[in-house]
């Protein structure tokens, strides 16, 4: 496994305009090369990324395509 076993089974990730999403790591697992999975791998380096109050990673994309995305993923 990429991610440690103490963190949440879900990934969240919140819009820059507000919409939030989540995704299981096992999910992100299937695709160790992939951005996103990449981000998740790094999530303790926050020099890599940004989280917001909620804990959730801050991404700047049009809700449509992360959608699709996340079921490419899927």
């Amino acid at each position: 496994h990429l991610f440690p076993s103490f963190m949440s089974d879900i990934v969240k990730f919140k819009l820059t305009n507000g919409d939030s999403f989540g995704i299981y790591r096992q999910t992100l697992e299937r695709y160790p090369h992939s951005f996103l999975t990449r981000l998740v791998a790094n999530e303790t380096n926050a020099t890599f990324h940004s989280r917001d109050a909620d804990d959730a990673f801050v991404i700047d994309e049009d809700p449509t395509i992360f959608a699709a995305i996340l079921t490419y993923y899927r």
